[in-house]
């Protein structure tokens, strides 16, 4: 997702070839920038909207605590050698997963 949000024709021309359909249209691919939270609207009239409603009963209240370095830290430790294994796989650098 990186690399097809960084570089959208180049990673879209890649997924052809490994199809082994045409790439040529990946080259006139238009790539729209929009930002979808809360069907348009700025984040702080999103975050408004959600207090009204969380203030109504409609969105349950506050948000998810921060997770623990203790959580973290398992997560990596149970995921590292499966992202290892991906970056060798992909020929990326994914050490920022870690």
């Amino acid at each position: 997702m990186d690399r097809l949000t960084s570089e959208p024709k180049t990673s879209l021309a890649s997924v052809f070839n490994f199809l082994g359909v045409d790439d040529a249209p990946a080259a006139r691919i238009e790539v729209a920038t929009s930002n979808t939270f809360g069907g348009g609207e700025s984040s702080r009239q999103g975050e408004a909207r959600e207090r009204k409603q969380r203030d109504r009963g409609e969105l349950p209240s506050g948000r998810y605590p921060p997770m623990s370095d203790s959580t973290r830290q398992r997560l990596r430790e149970h995921f590292a050698a499966m992202n290892a294994e991906l970056s060798q796989w992909l020929g990326q650098d994914l050490s920022h997963w870690q």
